[in-house]
């Protein structure tokens, strides 16, 4: 009577038998103080697989590779800075990520360069590749901020396909048609 008002049992009973599946597979891997599992074995309890001819079912469908930074986590006192990752602010959002979003002690968010910041950026890029400023018609540096919202990733993938399409038509500037080519051109990457 005691389990009538049980949701659900907790993980260690619900997959008792993987969990002693993997303890078996994983008894010759080191782990950390306190754990029963190598942070390999965790990651397959969590993201799924195979230990000792047992399925494990996977419990999270998503991007391992998050999985493997909550572990890293885990596995250390120190930080850990995420960058360049500007999707994780909606992947932390969901209520499964709650324990790793409680761990985040500092967090940034980069809103991207100004339209102004964009054209120095450029600029910048161009000539230190050895090019000349003037390369950019007026106008295509705007175009690019439209596009990229100052992302320096983004801005610099349109580029690099802005001056591969500016040199295979043999313009001498980058206009802003160029640039509009380069942008369609990333949206079918």
């Amino acid at each position: 009577m005691a389990n009538e008002n049980i949701l659900r049992l907790p993980a260690e009973k619900l997959y008792a038998h993987e969990i002693e599946a993997l303890i078996n597979d994983d008894a010759k891997e080191e782990k950390p103080v306190g754990w029963q599992l190598s942070p390999r074995a965790v990651l397959k309890f969590i993201v799924g697989g195979k230990a000792g001819g047992v399925n494990i079912t996977p419990k999270y469908l998503g991007h391992d590779r998050l999985v493997e930074i909550a572990i890293a986590t885990l596995l250390t006192d120190r930080a850990l800075l995420l960058i360049g990752e500007p999707h994780l602010n909606s992947i932390l959002a969901k209520p499964i990520h709650e324990a790793l979003l409680q761990r985040i002690t500092i967090h940034y968010n980069f809103t991207g360069l100004s339209a102004e910041e964009t054209a120095e950026y450029i600029n910048h890029k161009i000539s230190a590749a050895g090019g000349c400023a003037g390369i950019l018609a007026e106008g295509a540096a705007s175009a690019v901020h439209g596009f990229s919202q100052g992302i320096p990733r983004l801005i610099d993938n349109v580029m690099s396909d802005a001056l591969m399409i500016g040199a295979q038509k043999l313009n001498k500037t980058i206009d802003t048609d160029v640039i509009l080519a380069a942008v369609e051109n990333q949206s079918f990457l």
